[in-house]
């Protein structure tokens, strides 16, 4: 069968999105089928190119060119048997949904996300309509039941089936066996890590609140290393001052950094942290994809149980468990994480790695995905 992506992630392994792409391509190319994906509204444009198996091609369009490049790419192209028709601009999801009809195409979408409005600001309009009202339409009125929906969560799984839509829960998954889980210990001091680009959804005031109120000789016991922020996004995400932040003394925002840089920074570290709303519905609906890497590369996270987070996280076991968002539960969590003993952190690195790779590992969704898309 021929298979078509039409995406806009930095495909192939630019961002959380492209990793989930390329595992669902490479199922497919495993099982022998065709194919292709296509990444609009990039930065550049690019040739097909091969990456493990995999055509793919960027496109540089932007908003409102990409349905004009889709008239000329159908035109031109083999009409697909099945296309995974993911996040695009809104105006060519709907012109690709009604090409597929028409032709006889089975649709797939994979839905990861369903933004909450609070985390785009009014006054940011173009955003606002781009992200939160076109996710909202796409969700609300696209997808039907000419779809068939791989719902990242149980909260959209329920959600579709609600509708009489088909769906099939598949978490957050990645080639788990292909990343290292060396881990280097520092038993000197704790090493904890935050990895991503937080906007409004990664509540990294509540982490810095939290270590201000530890006392000065447990701070001296911790290093908290940010990636993905540096100090001045630092400071006006939380509101402080630079200087402020500095004081602490174990609070190090380098900035961004490739994956692998991430990744190779992980075989250094004890604990990720990520800290998210436990009501607002971009945290019920979504899976956060740092956790899986985090626990892929036999490193433990401390968090508070979002999404479907409390089905795979076990306090003391592969992760501490925060009772809730609160910077004064946070600070519980991190004493006991200081209090750990190197055998105790040790012995979860092991279990963090077991646990990715028995539930987030994507051999083990080949035959759910293909008995779902009856290929």
């Amino acid at each position: 069968m021929k298979i078509l992506f039409l995406v806009v992630n930095n495909y192939p392994n630019g961002d959380a999105g492209a990793v989930r792409q390329h595992a669902f391509a490479k199922i497919l190319h495993s099982l022998g089928h065709d194919v292709t994906i296509i990444s609009l509204n990039q930065a550049k444009n690019n040739e097909f190119q091969n990456y493990e198996g995999i055509l793919y091609k960027t496109i540089s369009c932007r908003y409102l060119e990409c349905k004009k490049y889709l008239k000329e790419y159908f035109s031109e192209s083999e009409v697909p048997d099945i296309m995974f028709l993911n996040t695009i601009p809104l105006p060519s999801f709907y012109y690709a949904k009604k090409y597929a009809i028409k032709n006889n195409v089975k649709l797939v979408h994979d839905c990861v996300e369903w933004y909450s409005l609070d985390e785009y600001p009014l006054f940011e309009i173009n955003q606002f309509i781009r992200g939160y009202l076109a996710n909202s339409i796409v969700n609300r009125f696209l997808l039907d039941k000419h779809f068939k929906v791989i719902s990242i969560s149980s909260y959209l799984d329920s959600y579709f089936k609600g509708k009489g839509i088909s769906s099939l829960r598949i978490p957050v998954i990645m080639n788990v066996r292909q990343l290292a889980s060396v881990k280097q210990q520092n038993n000197k001091k704790l090493q904890l890590t935050y990895a991503g680009s937080p906007t409004r959804k990664d509540y990294l005031t509540n982490i810095i609140t939290a270590i201000e109120k530890l006392e000065e000789t447990e701070r001296e016991r911790l290093d908290f290393t940010l990636l993905g922020v540096d100090e001045t996004s630092l400071s006006r995400i939380t509101q402080k001052p630079i200087g402020e932040i500095r004081k602490l003394g174990c609070v190090h925002a380098l900035g961004r950094f490739p994956r692998n840089v991430v990744l190779k920074r992980l075989e250094e570290t004890d604990f990720t942290i990520l800290i998210r709303s436990e009501k607002a519905r971009y945290a019920k609906a979504g899976f956060p994809t740092k956790v899986v890497e985090s626990l892929s590369s036999a490193t433990p996270v401390i968090l508070n149980l979002t999404s479907d987070l409390g089905m795979y996280l076990r306090d003391r076991y592969n992760g501490l468990i925060i009772s809730s968002e609160k910077p004064e539960d946070i600070v519980v969590t991190l004493r006991n994480a200081l209090a750990l003993s190197p055998e105790e952190i040790k012995s979860m690195y092991c279990n963090a790695r077991k646990t990715a790779e028995e539930n987030f590992d994507m051999m083990k969704y080949y035959g759910q995905l293909e008995n779902f898309l009856e290929i």
